[in-house]
């Protein structure tokens, strides 16, 4: 079993070190839910916060599932590699994180035998542009807890070249 971390104390704020002038649609479209999740969560007159939190679970479930997430540019901070089971933590800011611990068969198509590589190859401290695949489940929680992300997405990441539909096609 391998167990590597990394990540970056020169990162004040938990983003990717890179200076962002562009997110992608994916990325704005995930921090602004965040932001109106924060918003209603916090001025909710009258409305209890687990009927806003079931709100925008609703939100969060329906776009990411969707399509695939594209062109998220995050910063590494864990990928355990333990047999044909890699696992991944990944964060865009303090409000986004992604994870998922993905289980691979000895005999693997080559797409699948790419994407293995490409988490393996994953670098614990680096930042990167990847898509994610959404796995259908997401944590949400308090917005207001500094202790934790807003949202933790259990996806794992593919690799930029790959498309949709490439890959779960043989």
């Amino acid at each position: 079993m391998f167990v590597l971390f990394g990540c970056n104390n020169d990162s004040k704020t938990g983003s990717p070190t890179k200076s962002v002038n562009y997110l992608s649609h994916s990325q704005s479209r995930i921090q602004a839910l965040v932001d109106s999740f924060r918003t209603e969560y916090n001025i909710g007159v009258g409305i209890s916060k687990d009927s806003i939190i079931n709100k925008y679970n609703e939100k969060f479930f329906d776009y990411l599932s969707e399509d695939i997430v594209d062109s998220v540019e995050v910063h590494v901070d864990t990928v355990i590699i333990n047999g044909l089971a890699v696992t991944t933590e990944l964060h865009s800011n303090n409000d986004i994180a992604f994870q998922y611990t993905l289980n691979f068969k000895r005999d693997m198509p080559s797409r699948w035998d790419s994407i293995f590589q490409f988490m393996k190859g994953l670098k614990p401290g680096s930042d990167i542009l990847v898509n994610f695949q959404y796995m259908g489940s997401h944590l949400l929680g308090n917005p207001n807890d500094t202790s934790r992300t807003t949202i933790k997405i259990y996806a794992f990441p593919l690799p930029i070249s790959f498309k949709p539909k490439a890959v779960w096609n043989k």
